[in-house]
């Protein structure tokens, strides 16, 4: 695979992997923010060129 694809792919995986984690192991209680807000702002950063 090309180089460009595979650092998306790699970037895509450990940034959504990451917020997932975080928000099962209970990191985000108490913060006082919506982690679905997150996860769907990194979504979006990933998506956008």
């Amino acid at each position: 695979a090309p180089p460009a694809a595979l650092h998306q792919a790699l970037s895509f995986w450990t940034r959504l992997h990451g917020v997932l984690s975080l928000e099962l192991a209970g990191h985000f209680t108490g913060m006082g923010f919506d982690p679905a807000q997150l996860f769907t702002a990194e979504l979006d950063a990933l998506l956008t060129p």
